[in-house]
């Protein structure tokens, strides 16, 4: 194990609500006979004030013309990018993310925080580890109202959790640690007033969908569609009350905001803190769902995109 702390200039951090593995880009400014030994799969550690920060492993280096090393390196959520196929049949998605671990993940330490309660109907999955577990964090975000289950890695550890559960005590605002800040409002993604379920009739050999939509946000903003193919097993009823569902959550303008701001280790993606901005007349509570965190020696900056 090597302290490299004097040997870069900065780091990156980023880290994601939405299933990217956590980051760390880095360079190393010089290591001409190759001491360090850094290799693809090394495992690299991050700590700041003796808080675990980062623990991944390094997935590609670049080298320059000055003797430079660049570095980038993954946490676990990086191996949830494996493809599987797989059958999730009664269970709930943190015992899907269990499952997951103790199957594919044979390395990994994980742990659930909060378990979710709702069970999606079974499935044949075809795709990424974090594909599959997904498919029932969405399902029980979209059943448990004030819910909203994600995964992270902390420091090594894969975990199943909610965000209530990562509330801070943090203000960050006009008059507190903020150094500028973006407000959009968009129906450009993530905004669908019209919701197209289909699922195969195995009688017809044909296709059956059910639609719910908005005709006064359609008159709008035009059709905004998102289409989902359900498994057959589902039927009319919940069909309709999942696509209902799906309307209550996309059925709406989206409103972000991104914060230029002094750097707290802490706030990561899933993080919550209260966001006060007297210009645009906001003080409630927010979550993170993207943080990139820069570290220059004594200096240290922070970016986070909120939805609010």
């Amino acid at each position: 194990m090597y302290d490299i702390s004097t040997l870069v200039d900065s780091i990156t951090h980023d880290t994601y609500i939405d299933g990217q593995p956590g980051k760390c880009t880095f360079t190393v400014l010089d290591d001409p006979n190759n001491v360090l030994q850094i290799v693809n799969g090394s495992i690299i550690t991050v700590t700041v004030s003796g808080r675990g920060i980062f623990y991944g492993y390094v997935f590609s280096m670049e080298v320059t013309e000055d003797g430079s090393n660049k570095i980038t390196a993954y946490d676990q959520i990086r191996y949830l990018k494996n493809k599987e196929v797989y059958v999730t049949s009664g269970m709930t998605a943190s015992q899907m993310f269990e499952r997951i671990c103790l199957d594919c993940m044979e390395t990994s330490k994980y742990q659930v925080i909060t378990p979710s309660v709702y069970i999606p109907e079974d499935k044949v999955h075809n795709g990424t580890l974090y594909e599959i577990i997904q498919f029932g964090v969405e399902r029980s975000n979209v059943y448990e109202d004030g819910k909203y289950y994600f995964i992270r890695d902390n420091y090594g550890t894969l975990e199943f959790t909610e965000l209530a559960q990562h509330k801070t005590n943090y203000i960050l605002g006009d008059n507190s640690l903020v150094t500028g800040y973006t407000y959009q409002l968009s129906i450009d993604k993530e905004t669908y007033n019209t919701v197209k379920l289909t699922r195969e009739n195995k009688s017809t050999g044909k296709m059956d969908s059910y639609i719910v939509f908005d005709s006064a946000t359609q008159a709008q903003w035009g059709k905004l569609q998102m289409v989902e193919t359900v498994d057959d097993s589902l039927n009319e009823a919940q069909i309709t009350e999942l696509a209902t569902q799906y309307m209550k959550i996309y059925n709406r303008e989206s409103q972000t905001m991104k914060l230029e701001a002094l750097g707290v280790p802490e706030l990561v993606a899933g993080s919550g803190f209260t966001l006060s901005i007297s210009r645009l007349d906001i003080k409630q509570d927010m979550w993170i769902t993207s943080a990139s965190h820069n570290y220059q020696h004594d200096f240290h900056t922070m970016t986070l995109e909120v939805k609010i």
